[in-house]
């Protein structure tokens, strides 16, 4: 038996837009959102760290899948910029593979991208490799950025229906979502778990999340950090 590929962002049930346009959010929540900005978040974290542990349990066959993912970019300068991802996949706690693909340009000025010499990309994918790190999709005529570690568009939008679950930490500047639905006491295959909780700084960028599901025995849980360098 198999199980979905749980998303990192918990969907709650949205009310109408019309709707959510008439919740009135929390004042320190209001002013935290402010001072969200796509373009200060990309200038901040010309160099990153990413990492991201991914394990999916699957109950029917007992088969637990981990995918472990490490990213550092800088692209501080222009004349020399760096990318790396190492993707290590286990299966039941095996190795099963071990791949790092990185950016290289050759003496002729072109660049590669991929496992050992790569294959050779555009200026257009190279600029996507960096870009993909904050969002990877962009929707209401170019305002809305998401599918990456740049909160800051999802969390102006959606924040008036999250506010419930929300604490504005001003000591650590961290926008703080944590939320939980359990109802582990029930017997174990209709056990239901779904939680969350993910830190976003004053730019509207990902610091750390968390996201458990379980549900029919199988479950899911990806842990991230991200750091600027």
């Amino acid at each position: 038996m198999k199980t979905k590929v749980f998303a990192t962002l918990i969907v709650i049930p949205l009310l109408a837009s019309c709707t959510i346009r008439t919740v009135e959010l929390r004042s320190d929540i209001k002013e935290f959102i402010a001072s969200f900005s796509l373009d200060y978040a990309m200038e901040e974290y010309k160099s990153a760290h990413f990492e991201s542990d991914e394990i999916m349990f699957y109950y029917g066959t007992n088969k637990k899948v981990e995918e472990i993912k490490i990213i550092d970019f800088d692209y501080r300068d222009e004349n020399s910029l760096s990318y790396t991802l190492h993707k290590t996949v286990f299966e039941d706690d095996e190795e099963i593979s071990n791949d790092i693909y990185q950016l290289r340009k050759d003496d002729n000025g072109k660049y590669y991208y991929g496992v050992d010499e790569g294959e050779e990309i555009d200026e257009t994918g190279v600029k996507r490799l960096f870009t993909d790190f904050f969002y990877t999709k962009i929707s209401t005529d170019g305002a809305y950025h998401s599918h990456g570690q740049y909160y800051g568009d999802y969390l102006q939008d959606s924040s008036p229906i999250l506010q419930d679950y929300v604490t504005i930490d001003l000591d650590q500047n961290l926008y703080i979502f944590d939320y939980e639905f359990n109802n582990s006491e029930t017997e174990d295959l209709k056990q239901k778990i779904d939680k969350q909780r993910y830190e976003v700084n004053e730019i509207g960028m990902l610091v750390n999340n968390y996201r458990y599901k379980k549900e029919n025995g199988s479950y899911y849980q990806n842990t991230i950090s991200v750091k600027r360098i």
